[in-house]
């Protein structure tokens, strides 16, 4: 499925998360496509956010209370896109320094298939990417300990609080 985020919008044009109910991996295909290379002025907001990829809650409401997300941002003048482990837990998320500097998984090339992999199991949550051979290119984990029987399957979000001057696309296939 693509997804289209129009310049000046946070959310792509399929508006409405898919909910589960106990679903502990989700595993998706993402192509961020060359749409999504931006380069924001040097610390600025813009540059310094981090838009977020396909991940699942568990919980239905509030909303923050405990997801679990790629997060990526354009790297300007390289061509490429930092790819992290993002989440909140218990309604609270780790500043973006501290997620740039601890949860970083790797840098991905635009226009390419990635293997992105979320699962809890035994107290964690797990980050995987995979290039399309199955290699295995970064993994993560972070330490969970709340409910796993429901919550919500979530779309790509572009930005904190700044948005973009130009329309992103990304392709985005639910593997399981």
């Amino acid at each position: 499925m693509i997804y289209k985020i129009k310049a000046g919008r946070h959310f792509s044009n399929r508006l409405f998360p898919r909910f589960h109910l106990g679903t502990k991996r989700v595993s998706f295909i993402v192509n961020l496509y060359g749409s999504c290379y931006y380069e924001a002025p040097q610390h600025s907001r813009a540059a310094e956010q981090i838009n977020k990829l396909p991940g699942l809650t568990y919980g239905f409401y509030p909303r923050h209370q405990n997801e679990f997300q790629f997060g990526w941002r354009s790297v300007p003048g390289e061509g490429v896109a930092e790819l992290f482990a993002y989440f909140w837990i218990n309604g609270k998320k780790l500043g973006t320094n501290e997620i740039v500097e601890n949860y970083k998984l790797c840098d991905i090339d635009f226009n390419q298939n990635y293997y992105l992999d979320i699962f809890y199991l035994r107290g964690k949550i797990f980050y995987y990417v995979s290039d399309i051979e199955s290699n295995i290119l970064a993994s993560k984990e972070v330490e969970y300990n709340g409910d796993v029987k429901g919550g919500w399957i979530l779309k790509p979000y572009n930005g904190g609080t700044e948005t973009y001057d130009q329309d992103m696309y990304s392709e985005v296939i639910r593997v399981y």
